[in-house]
């Protein structure tokens, strides 16, 4: 565990498992980081990245 604790401080960016091959879950964000990449998939942040605010007025008076 104090090795992956070094690493996973080590590094920017990236997914780090221990004793798994994978540990990306549909609720943790991933992707995004600097320049690369079209933004943060999956997670909540998702929503954030690709959808923009719309609001729309409709006047019901005659």
């Amino acid at each position: 565990i104090g090795r992956a604790l070094r690493v996973s401080r080590g590094v920017e960016a990236g997914n780090l498992s221990v004793n798994s091959h994978s540990s990306v879950r549909y609720w943790t964000p991933f992707g995004g980081f600097k320049q690369s990449g079209l933004g943060r998939e999956l997670g909540p942040d998702a929503l954030a990245a690709f959808t923009d605010t719309k609001n729309v007025f409709i006047s019901t008076e005659d």
